[in-house]
């Protein structure tokens, strides 16, 4: 029995630390998303400020020569790219942080249940240690009970 209750303690620890592991490696996750989508929001608010200033030059009364809008244009399409890149990798680390999120809260069932057996075999002992106690009461009685006669 203590065998089993020592297992029990040691699969309860290793399940503990693993929860404890995927939790560091979700919010490493969280962190990386948080990253990515900052940088993202910087190249957008990047794409927005070089539309604005195109639109300003090539609105103003000096007007734009066809070369630098072509560098204009072809500067706010490599942003875009950089933008459309970015959003799928920030689409990827997403999916990432949940795969993580999905496996603490597996992991915290796990533990969870290791602790209901735990808790449950304590119960089942106690029962024991009461039922060999009221064995021993009981003989005690009926040796009692014969040493009267």
């Amino acid at each position: 029995m203590s065998g089993n209750k020592a297992q029990l303690a040691v699969l309860e620890r290793l399940r503990a630390l693993e929860l404890e592991q995927a939790r560091v490696e979700r919010n490493a996750l969280d962190l990386a998303v948080a990253r990515k989508r900052e940088r993202l929001e910087a190249t957008q608010v990047e794409i927005a400020r070089a539309q604005g200033v195109l639109r300003d030059r090539v609105a103003s009364v000096a007007g734009m020569s066809a070369e630098a809008l072509r560098q204009n244009t072809d500067y706010l399409g490599w942003q875009g790219q950089i933008g459309a890149e970015q959003e799928a990798a920030l689409t990827c680390a997403r999916q990432l942080a949940e795969e993580a999120r999905l496996d603490v809260l597996k992991k915290h069932g796990q533990l969870h249940a290791i602790g209901r057996l735990r808790e449950r075999r304590r119960r089942e002992a106690a029962v024991e240690i009461g039922r060999v106690v009221q064995g021993t009461l009981d003989e005690q009685g009926l040796l009692r009970a014969w040493s009267r006669i």
